[in-house]
């Protein structure tokens, strides 16, 4: 730990200055360690677990927040946790930057991953900030554009060497008192260690185990299977007229919530683990996800898109899971479909990287999931020396695998066919550290709950051969995991 005199040397020459601490913690988990702060305000979780090899070995949650940034359009208000309140307005992306440049750390200072930075999500109406297309008017469940925290404390769970880290940050802007602060630090430091350690004075109910994947559960639906199915041939015919290839068109689901989001939560990551897991606990909303897919991640300059497109239900009374995932590679539709995607993420990626640095590291894998399997691949490149996370974020957003091909004109047409707004449902869940990188993950497979409703949200992609059936029951196969948290968890446990 920084001792007084290099803390105060620090912090005249940093935005922030950190103290830490690592312990081993082979006995608790993540969310065990959660539930003992899941009443102390705003925080942000996120977990990586999967079947798959390639996942985050680390988790992160981001508590005492000491800026809390609320975003509607090209408002923003930053709100301090000395009471102090600051508004601005213009384009987010331009807003993320003079943020992430104001608190900007220097990489060599720091071994901890993503030990600071601004963590939140961002709903899919902010593509309207880089992109001239009108939205539906109605904006049924409410949720802010965006919301960010920028933590205090930030808790780094090594999940391969069960190693916690429990890092306290300073703002240097907030110091009068340099000793005062080193104190302070030192004490939320202690005083978060001595809390973790104690013993939950809450018990923690199993979740059940006798879960049916066939089961019907009763929801409400913002389309009807027969506007749906209307809207994928409306889709069919701007696909015959030469204005897309390829679009998404969603719809979405809700159930009465009276209970504890972190009961979905947890579900979702026992049930359906996924390499982008997430919970964050606003005092307005709670977002939970098991998303496959992220958004556009940045690692060391290294820019990330992995589409994943093509899906079948896992589970089947005539095929073996062998014979869906051959099933899946080897059809025309969902090949063409996926083949546009990737396409897609090496333009993206080609916008924000050197030229010649763009490359396709996987192609068409499968991957498999709770209730389906999908297919996947990788796109990677380097990015330009004059272009930052917030860029890929910026040349990323949103997702391909969310809209369609050619981009802008499968938003017009989703404009056209969505009554209401997506908001939390294909944007993202996002961490930007101040050091440069950035991990996101694409909101899908995830759950909103505000004014005691649970929301959930999926689309079909729709090519000149989909037929209208099979599209309405992509949506219904993938919306599946969130329904039965929802159904399972909407009174008590």
């Amino acid at each position: 730990m920084l001792n007084l005199d290099t803390y105060s040397s620090l912090l005249s020459t940093q935005p922030i200055v950190s103290l830490s601490k690592t312990i081993v913690l082979d006995a608790e988990t993540p969310v065990t360690v959660l539930y003992r702060f899941l009443n102390d305000g705003d925080f942000v979780f996120l977990e990586g677990i999967s079947e798959q090899v390639k996942h985050d070995r680390f988790s992160y949650l981001g508590l005492n927040p000491y800026l809390t940034i609320t975003c509607n359009d090209k408002d923003f208000e930053l709100k301090y946790d000395n009471g102090s309140v600051e508004n601005h307005s213009g384009n987010v992306y331009d807003f993320l930057e003079e943020l992430l440049s104001k608190y900007k750390l220097d990489v060599s200072d720091h071994n901890i991953p993503f030990q600071s930075g601004v963590l939140g999500n961002i709903c899919y109406e902010y593509f309207t900030h880089l992109e001239d297309v009108e939205l539906p008017g109605k904006r049924t469940i409410g949720l802010p554009w965006a919301k960010f925290i920028v933590p205090r404390t930030m808790l780094v769970f090594d999940n391969l060497y069960n190693r916690l880290t429990i890092v306290e940050n300073t703002f240097s802007e907030s110091v009068t008192d340099k000793e005062l602060a080193y104190d302070q630090a030192q004490s939320r430091l202690e005083s978060t260690l001595k809390k973790i350690l104690k013993p939950l004075s809450q018990e923690i109910l199993p979740l059940p185990n006798d879960i049916d994947p066939y089961d019907e559960i009763d929801h409400s639906i913002n389309v009807t299977p027969e506007k749906f199915e209307a809207s994928i041939s409306t889709c069919k015919d701007y696909i015959s007229a030469g204005d897309i290839f390829q679009i998404q068109v969603s719809r979405r689901a809700s159930i009465p919530y009276q209970n504890d989001p972190i009961l979905l939560y947890r579900y979702l990551r026992n049930y359906n683990p996924s390499p982008l897991l997430f919970y964050l606990k606003f005092d307005d909303y709670a977002l939970v996800g098991a998303s496959p897919e992220i958004l556009v991640n940045v690692d060391n300059d290294k820019m990330i898109i992995r589409p994943l497109a093509g899906t079948r239900k896992r589970y089947s009374k005539e095929k073996t899971e062998p014979e869906t995932c051959e099933e899946l590679v080897n059809n025309e539709k969902e090949i063409a479909e996926h083949i546009m995607l990737v396409d897609l993420a090496r333009n993206d990626i080609g916008r924000a990287c050197e030229l010649g640095s763009v490359a396709v590291t996987e192609l068409m894998n499968t991957e498999k999931y709770t209730h389906v399997i999908h297919m996947v691949s990788e796109v990677e490149g380097t990015l330009r020396k004059e272009c930052t996370s917030v860029d890929a974020l910026k040349y990323g957003y949103p997702a391909g695998t969310v809209t369609g091909t050619p981009k802008i004109r499968a938003m017009e047409i989703i404009s056209e066919l969505e009554e209401e707004q997506r908001e939390f449902y294909s944007g993202g869940v996002v961490f930007l550290d101040f050091t440069g990188d950035l991990k996101s993950a694409l909101a899908i497979r995830s759950i909103a709950v505000k004014d005691g409703v649970a929301y959930t949200q999926a689309a079909a992609g729709i090519v000149a051969d989909s037929l209208p059936e099979d599209e309405f029951k992509e949506t219904k196969n993938k919306m599946r995991s969130c329904l039965s948290a929802m159904h399972q968890f909407r009174t008590s446990l």
